[in-house]
């Protein structure tokens, strides 16, 4: 009668598959579904690739030249070179050692017989039956056993909080010890004497070699330079085995930083964090915090000028986009902009983008129509200090916020001269769509760049950008950069804006050289 129960025959499955498991000792999956590790080594968690919008979660940690979450950069695998090349060559070892010719029968299997093929058959099928029998009294075993003894999963869709502003938000669930301070010197550097910029930088390059505790070094001081960066921290801790520290990390950030509970459940460097029995009391306090950021109405924009800017003098603009988890100031900083300001006559207007996930942690929301609203808004935030030319505003975006420029300058010609679109990708999965032709016999210039090496969907965004604003009549300069394997600004960014530039206002410029 117990076989006859709901969800039995599906229990009986898993228990037949964890006794093969067993047996063979090829593959351990973790409760949560969330590692695999074979006979031959540990594999990378795939939640980051598994789809589009995972992809683009992790693409969340990036932003330009190591920014604010790049810290974890190359985007999609935070860091790691996200080479397949191990489990490839796992793949061919077992594809050559099933290959083995029919044919190729041993002296000894040759003067067996029938007879002794017929008495391994018989063994083999009493074997079966009580591999199968056993399964059966496994699985009425289980069945009989209270429920909190199975393995439980953390579902990401579940416990799903909405704060309502006024309600008390919660003390942190769990009662852990500050990590010990990293310390500050690493080989002969003094890293109090590095830039926040470069210790971010170094963070990355170092999760990507794998020498997570340099990475930590530089990361923690980081944080203690600039008051962020503590997500990441939390991913270097959990990688290197440290599960208090990266508990102690993400806490402390979702209150005094930002929190992205559904980021944070996929993340493949939280893998371990997840096995631990306190991971649903972190997450539950890190959904609320969520929601607690996301009405908080928080926004910013960054606004760059030439140094000779009339505020009733109509100029051109370039509205940058950050990516995921990035933010305005940080994207477009007058230290690094406002050269190209003055040498190119232009305004860089920065826009956080329209969702909120913490105080300088952001997101667009991938609908048109608010991502637009979010753009006009902060154009008229700034309306007092500048006035921008009819027609000649451009979009400019990295990541997500590539994405949304592209989105926006397509369905928008009449409105934008153009677009660069750096290194494109998004949370939903959608593809980029034109609504209309080019307005008016106006064609758009259209900028579409990544690296070569990148991951697929990020050159096939790029590819599917340009070929859309081909489409609508567009003048479109593409490229993909040899060799370029990182989620990043590309290497010549600094000296092509200009190019580039030029190229999109004035509809007669030549495409640029490649």
């Amino acid at each position: 009668m117990l076989l006859n129960q709901p969800g039995a025959e599906n229990l009986l499955g898993h228990v037949a598959k964890l006794i093969v498991d067993q047996a063979t000792g090829e593959a351990q999956v973790d409760a949560h579904g969330d590692d695999v590790k074979t006979s031959t080594g540990s594999r990378w968690d795939d939640s980051v690739i598994r789809g589009v919008p995972d992809y683009q979660l992790a693409c969340a940690c990036a932003s330009r030249y190591a920014g604010t979450r790049a810290a974890k950069a190359p985007d999609f695998a935070k860091g790691a070179e996200m080479d397949d090349d191990h489990d490839d060559v796992d793949d061919l070892e077992l594809i050559e050692d099933s290959t083995t010719r029919d044919d190729d029968v041993s002296a000894a299997d040759e003067n067996a017989g029938p007879g002794f093929a017929s008495d391994l058959l018989r063994v083999g099928m009493a074997l079966s039956v009580v591999v199968a029998l056993l399964a059966v009294a496994v699985g009425a075993a289980m069945l009989l056993l209270p429920k909190a003894w199975l393995p439980q999963q953390v579902d990401p869709a579940a416990d799903i909080v909405v704060f309502k502003p006024g309600d008390p938000l919660p003390d942190p669930p769990l009662v852990l010890p500050e990590p010990p301070t990293p310390s500050p010197r690493l080989g002969s550097k003094d890293l109090t004497e590095v830039d926040e910029r470069s210790l971010r930088g170094a963070a990355s390059h170092y999760y990507s070699k794998g020498d997570l505790q340099s990475a930590i070094q530089c990361q923690y001081m980081a944080v203690m330079r600039t008051d962020s960066g503590r997500y990441n921290l939390a991913c270097y801790y959990s990688r290197a085995g440290n599960v208090d520290a990266a508990l102690y990390w993400l806490q402390t950030g979702a209150k005094d930083e930002g929190s992205d509970a559904v980021l944070t459940n996929r993340d493949g460097d939280f893998v371990e964090l997840r096995k631990d029995p306190r991971w649903p009391q972190l997450l539950s306090y890190l959904r609320i915090y969520q929601s607690y950021w996301e009405t908080s109405g928080i926004s910013e924009t960054s606004l760059v000028l030439p140094r000779d800017t009339m505020p009733e003098k109509p100029i051109p603009v370039f509205i940058g986009l950050h990516g995921v988890g990035d933010n305005a100031r940080h994207f477009v900083d007058p230290g690094s902009y406002q050269s190209l300001a003055d040498a190119m006559g232009v305004a860089f207007l920065a826009v956080s983008g329209t969702q909120c996930r913490g105080k300088a942690n952001f997101a667009w929301s991938e609908d048109p129509a608010k991502d637009l609203a979010r753009i006009d808004e902060a154009l008229r935030e700034t309306s007092d200090r500048f006035t921008p030319a009819k027609g000649q505003q451009v979009l400019f975006g990295f990541s997500q916020g590539a994405w949304v420029a592209g989105e926006l300058s397509l369905q928008n010609p009449e409105r934008f001269a153009g677009a660069v679109v750096l290194s494109p990708g998004n949370l939903s999965g959608k593809k980029f769509t034109s609504t209309q032709s080019a307005a008016g016999g106006r064609r758009p210039g259209i900028v579409a760049v990544c690296g070569e090496a990148e991951h697929p969907l990020t050159v096939r965004y790029t590819n599917e950008c340009a070929a859309s604003s081909r489409s609508i009549g567009a003048r479109v300069f593409q490229k993909l950069y040899p060799g370029m394997k990182r989620h990043s600004f590309p290497p010549d960014f600094w000296e092509k804006l200009p190019v580039w530039g030029k190229f999109i206002l004035d509809p007669q410029a030549p495409l640029p050289p490649p």
